[in-house]
């Protein structure tokens, strides 16, 4: 399988995953996607810092689809460059209500990811994630959770998005 092929994979993977998601939603009065805004350090082969945008799209009670593109700079053996990447990532929540201050969610999804070191070409890779989030209490029509995870090395992530009263 060449690069192309799992590009149109993980594009495919999107557009099924949006469809499901649309489906979903205009059977019943659902919560509506929450955009939210990121900055993640992925690492350490090469080591990258990445600001983000993304949209977490529930589709059901407890599941949570990620979308997520990002892009920043990184660096690898002295030499740095740019990075970028595009997720898409299915989390469970155990807590969908918002009945406890703080709620954990896990699950895992695809990423691909870009880095262009020195005079490399640079090149796009495919990668699976898995990721674990601990969200905090709403403030006003925000929360913000940190995310901890494995794709293609560590993830680390502070996230702001919007929330709902009552859901997660």
């Amino acid at each position: 399988m060449n690069m192309r092929d799992d590009i149109r994979a993980v594009l495919l993977a999107v557009a099924a995953l949006c469809a499901a998601a649309r489906a979903a939603a205009q059977g019943s009065a659902r919560p509506r996607p929450h955009p939210e805004a990121r900055v993640d350090y992925l690492g350490p082969n090469p080591h990258a810092v990445h600001a983000g945008l993304g949209l977490n799209v529930p589709v059901g009670t407890y599941l949570r689809i990620g979308l997520v593109g990002a892009g920043g700079a990184s660096r690898d053996d002295g030499r740095a460059g740019t990075s970028a990447r595009a997720d898409v990532v299915a989390r469970f929540t155990f807590d969908p209500f918002r009945e406890r201050r703080w709620g954990v969610s896990a699950g895992g999804g695809l990423s691909v990811r870009y880095d262009r070191i020195g005079s490399d070409r640079g090149r796009w890779r495919p990668l699976l994630a898995l990721v674990v989030d601990m969200e905090g209490p709403r403030k006003g029509s925000v929360t913000s959770a940190l995310q901890l995870g494995l794709g293609g090395g560590a993830r680390v992530g502070a996230i702001i998005r919007r929330a709902d009263a009552d859901r997660r």
